[in-house]
């Protein structure tokens, strides 16, 4: 599918033959429902707090000759709220979130 004999097993991007600095290998995107928390200050205001339905895309990407692989977790509507993490610290989160997950049931 791809044109670059280097690209990690896991990239499903269909790279162009003219390769820049800022191309990237990214697996597919994974979309995940979730519902969130959104927190406003109105000006003079209290606190306002409000839950919402929404998607997030889960993914991995590596710049084209870089070593280091990152995972992003993207709101995907507004991309208001992201996260993009080395794949170590992911790991890290993903052992902290199975924990607390594991105590409180």
């Amino acid at each position: 599918m791809n044109t670059l004999s280097e690209c990690p097993s896991w990239c499903d991007r269909e790279h162009l033959t003219d390769i820049g600095a800022d191309q990237i290998h990214e697996a597919p995107l994974e979309s995940v429902p979730v519902v969130a928390m959104s927190r406003t200050f109105p000006r003079g205001g209290a606190l306002l707090r409000s839950v919402e339905a929404t998607e997030v895309v889960v993914f991995a990407y590596q710049y084209v000759g870089d070593d280091e692989t990152w995972i992003a977790v993207v709101e995907e509507e507004l991309q208001r709220q992201r996260i993009e993490i080395s794949l170590e610290s992911a790991r890290r989160l993903q052992r902290s979130l199975t924990a607390l997950l594991d105590r409180i049931g």
